[in-house]
């Protein structure tokens, strides 16, 4: 029950196929894009949901209990 079967390591390629290609594709979407001033590369223009703001701080702070950290 402790090893990994072909079936997780298929997902874990899986995943990080998917991963890695969404970074490339947002990378080469913003690459065409020109700077235009430093507020490009300032965080005023982002808006974070209250949901993703709360699931990151409880994904942050959960540590299961039978864990030795």
């Amino acid at each position: 029950m402790n090893s990994l079967h072909t079936n997780d390591y298929l997902i874990f390629g899986l995943y990080f196929i998917v991963v890695a290609g969404y970074g490339f594709w947002v990378y080469y979407k913003k690459k065409q894009k020109t700077v235009s001033s430093s507020h490009d590369f300032s965080w005023q223009k982002v808006h974070f949901t209250w949901w993703a703001i709360g699931a990151s701080l409880i994904a942050s702070t959960y540590r299961p209990s039978n864990s030795s950290a």
